[in-house]
């Protein structure tokens, strides 16, 4: 004997259609029908029949009316030996038509520019038919989609919440999400930020050390001197640049630096052609070339970076700004935090 029960419904606005889902057990389901109920007075607000497989049934926009709870029941339909029967479910779960909320993070819209190491989110929310926030959660996630940072759960909208430690020249993505205590979804999507604040050009631990025998103070950093060394036909370019143009010339730096652990590379390069190597980061179990791309998207020829760990085949890729020309200096900054990755590039013009 066939079986169908209603999938469980959440708040949803009444302006807009929304698409009733059922699950079912049985010879193949030809059509079905759908009634929906005023839960107040039991009275049937919409009937409708659709001569369909799939286990849905969508109510049009503006057929019920927010500020009202409902419940269903969906009849489904069959034939078996040439003969057409039909099983109907159980009422479906209460819900309540709510209209669509407003819900946003203060002060906070794309391409915004978080100017310290941390960030306090204070967010606004209303609704319409006075539906109060049951529960949200607030997620700063890092370019390859991994949460960087994510809230407890959170139930007072008017408490502040501070994201502390957020990695400098950073490009990140905020958003809240969460729901009414009727099941109303609320969601910003996610929301491009960059973390760029001044940070000291050197920062280092220092010891201090008196001599009393000799009248002065030793003083010990742990600075340490990263030195690269030439390999192949290479030239200097005034006191700033290394011209690496001809074929096998490289910098190598070997000493004093650990690509298995968290790090910041600044650079600036010009002149490198498409599909061009211009690093390569190795170590162990590590081996990542980081190379020029370019393609063709909507909004037209586009310059990018590319970076690809040969070894776990973990790729990704930079922000993406017009094709430079050859004369262009290219900012590139890569970070590795916590064994994730964040790739940026700006052209500095020539």
């Amino acid at each position: 004997m066939a079986t169908v029960y209603v999938k469980n419904i959440v708040a949803f606005d009444a302006t807009k259609e929304q698409i009733i889902t059922f699950g079912y057990d049985g010879n193949q389901c030809t059509k079905n029908r759908i009634i929906v109920y005023n839960s107040a007075t039991n009275a049937s607000v919409y009937d409708d029949t659709v001569t369909v497989q799939t286990l849905e049934h969508t109510i049009p926009a503006n057929t019920l009316t927010n500020g009202t709870s409902y419940y269903c029941t969906i009849t489904a339909y069959y034939t078996s030996g040439g003969i057409e029967y039909n099983v109907t479910s159980s009422p479906s779960n209460i819900w309540k038509c709510l209209a669509t909320a407003t819900w946003s993070i203060n002060g906070l819209s794309e391409g915004t520019i978080i100017g310290n190491s941390y960030y306090t989110f204070m967010m606004s929310y209303s609704q319409a038919n006075g539906e109060t926030v049951n529960e949200f959660y607030i997620v700063l996630y890092n370019q390859s989609g991994t949460a960087y940072w994510s809230s407890d759960a959170l139930y007072d909208i008017s408490v502040p919440v501070t994201a502390s430690n957020l990695p400098n020249n950073t490009v990140l993505y905020a958003r809240a999400y969460g729901s009414t205590i009727n099941g109303l979804q609320l969601d910003t999507g996610k929301i491009s930020v960059t973390v760029d604040y001044t940070v000291p050009d050197l920062y280092s631990n220092a010891y201090l050390e008196n001599d009393k025998w000799h009248g002065w103070v030793k003083v010990t950093t742990n600075v340490l001197d990263i030195e690269g060394v030439g390999v192949g036909n290479y030239s200097f370019t005034g006191d700033t640049y290394i011209d690496l143009s001809a074929s096998g010339s490289s910098v190598e730096f070997g000493n004093n630096f650990n690509v298995n652990k968290n790090f910041i590379i600044e650079s600036l390069f010009y002149g490198a052609s498409t599909n061009k190597t211009i690093m390569t980061l190795s170590g162990e179990g590590l081996s990542i070339p980081i190379t020029t791309r370019s393609g063709t998207f909507a909004s037209g020829n586009l310059f990018f970076i590319e970076l690809k760990d040969t070894v776990s085949g973990y790729v990704l890729y930079s922000n993406m700004i017009n094709i430079p020309s050859l004369s262009d200096h290219i900012h590139l900054w890569v970070q590795r935090y916590g064994g994730i990755y964040n790739c940026i590039i700006k052209n500095m013009g020539a």
